[in-house]
């Protein structure tokens, strides 16, 4: 009998401390996600006997996604596979591959001025650029989901309303936004990647897609052909996460 006192006032013990527990969730000291969970304490006697007691709380829990790093890479976000894989495309316009910047500006392969200022850890970018031939339209795209306040990438693009970047979420109206990075700063050097980032605290933990979008239109007797719409190209890469944002100062002029 000394025994089974000794656990039955065990067990009191141990309601009594999973009943204090309640209170504290029930008085909002504890804040968590909506979930249920169970909490069963057995206690056996030394007569074999089994003393439960099941106790069911409900509480209401958040979980926070945000990664505690300063940068989280986005696979394949600076193109380092030579390959689109990860990203889906649409149109001719980014033609079947990235560029590879070191081997272009070994064979020539750019308008002007070389390829320049692309710090990714990558020698591929995305790139409407053909060459001397009038780019075509097209975009490419890619899902992921924010654990990072910002987006970060680095892109190439003249002042055009027909080239932007959009930020799709699973959720709610996209955003657009515009980039000139000709500008004085710069000295309208032409193919000099420069720095962009995009704030997408309100999108975090939830599914977004990034869209690089070039709606470039020209007259059939101009597709392929060398015209005034030759310069009208972008490339991007280097996207990846970040807890501060990193970009250079000017090149956003979405209205």
């Amino acid at each position: 009998m000394a025994g089974t006192s000794t656990y039955v006032g065990i067990l009191v013990v141990i309601i009594a401390a999973v009943f204090a527990i309640y209170i504290m969730l029930s008085n909002g000291s504890i804040n968590h996600a909506s979930t249920t969970s169970t909490i069963t304490t057995t206690v056996n006697s030394i007569a074999t006997e089994n003393v439960s007691s099941t106790t069911t709380i409900k509480t209401n829990q958040t979980h926070s996604c945000e990664s505690n790093e300063s940068t989280v890479s986005i696979y394949n976000g600076n193109f380092s596979t030579g390959t689109f894989f990860g990203w889906t495309t649409y149109g001719k316009g980014f033609g079947t591959a990235p560029l590879n910047l070191t081997y272009a500006n070994n064979k020539n392969d750019y308008y002007v001025d070389q390829w320049s200022g692309y710090n990714s850890n990558s020698n591929y970018a995305a790139t409407t650029f053909r060459n001397g031939a009038s780019p075509v339209p097209g975009n490419i795209s890619l899902t992921y989901v924010p654990i990072l306040p910002y987006l970060n990438f680095q892109i190439f693009s003249p002042p055009s309303p027909e080239l932007y970047v959009e930020l799709i979420p699973s959720n709610g109206p996209a955003t657009i936004m515009h980039y000139n990075t000709l500008n004085g700063t710069r000295n309208d050097t032409l193919n000099e990647f420069a720095d962009a980032s995009i704030n997408v605290t309100r999108l975090m933990c939830q599914s977004v897609t990034v869209r690089i979008v070039a709606n470039v239109s020209m007259s059939a007797s101009q597709a392929g052909t060398v015209s005034s719409n030759q310069n009208l190209y972008m490339a991007v890469g280097g996207f990846y996460q970040s807890s501060q944002p990193s970009e250079t100062s000017g090149i956003n002029v979405t209205d």
